[in-house]
């Protein structure tokens, strides 16, 4: 599969005001692609096509400078990053006497992901993800489910 480019964000925005389901307020990402499928084969003996491997997620760099950035809605993120591998492609299947299916493709990883944040987040909801990675100074939230101050995801596809 091909792989996903390279994303830099850069946002000097004096106040970004989101208020939606998944409404971000900054949002970056690569996706690479799904890698393509291995020919079948039939006959009497024989044996399918490898699957193709899946393309690497780009670095993705988000700089948020000193402005305000507030969400309120379910699955909102101040700042959503990621970088997302793609999964290998399957095995082309074989049928016959003796037949042998093809081995499927590899995934590939996700890039690195870099935010950094020099203002304020304020998120409204009642869960915040674990692992958030920020540099932000003056972050504000309180008690809609599933959003956080910075998403940052680097992934293998599957």
């Amino acid at each position: 599969g091909g792989s996903g480019g390279d994303v830099t964000l850069t946002s000097n925005a004096a106040s970004i005001t989101t208020d939606g389901k998944s409404a971000h307020a900054l949002a970056a990402q690569s996706l690479g692609s799904g890698g393509g499928n291995g020919e079948d084969f039939a006959g009497l003996g024989g044996h399918g096509g490898r699957g193709h491997g899946g393309g690497h997620g780009g670095t993705v760099t988000v700089t948020a400078g000193n402005g305000i950035l507030k969400t309120s809605a379910a699955g909102a993120h101040g700042i959503f990053a990621q970088s997302v591998g793609g999964g290998g492609g399957d095995g082309g299947s074989a049928g016959g006497i003796a037949g042998l299916g093809g081995d499927g493709g590899a995934a590939a990883p996700g890039g690195e992901v870099t935010v950094i944040s020099g203002g304020t987040i304020s998120v409204i909801c009642t869960r915040l993800h674990s692992g958030q990675k920020t540099k932000s100074k003056g972050a504000v939230y309180s008690g809609a489910s599933n959003c956080s101050l910075v998403k940052r995801l680097s992934a293998r596809g599957v």
